[in-house]
């Protein structure tokens, strides 16, 4: 069974696995499956019976942007649409994401109080 260092070696290519890609980016195997699994980040070439997954570059460094999305709170759908908008859209986008954010919030700070309402009613 080869490794993914000697996949890389017979390519003549950089190539990056899961686990390095999870090493470098901070992403976990389950993320790489779910973006994988909606469409948001396929691995470039699928090698051996096992279909090792493998990574260029250019898959990284957009790994690198979903993960600062997600760390921002952004569903799935939205970074897959916002990566789909022109710039000067993303920045509206964002925005617009800013904004559902902020209504979250105010909703859970209502759901708190009443929570400590009905804490503070108790005997």
């Amino acid at each position: 069974m080869k490794s993914e260092m000697s996949f890389r070696h017979d390519l003549n290519e950089d190539f990056f696995g899961v686990k390095e890609m999870c090493q470098m980016t901070g992403a976990t195997k389950k993320d790489l499956y779910t973006y994988d699994h909606v469409g948001l980040l396929k691995p470039v070439l699928r090698l051996g019976p096992q279909c090792h997954k493998l990574y260029s570059q250019n898959e990284l460094d957009k790994l690198c942007i979903i993960q600062k999305y997600r760390n921002a709170g952004l569903l799935l759908a939205e970074i897959q649409a916002c990566m789909n908008c022109s710039e000067c859209d993303r920045r509206q986008f964002l925005y617009n994401v800013l904004k559902r954010q902020r209504n979250e919030k105010i909703q859970k700070e209502h759901q708190i109080q009443h929570l400590l309402d009905l804490i503070n009613e108790l005997p």
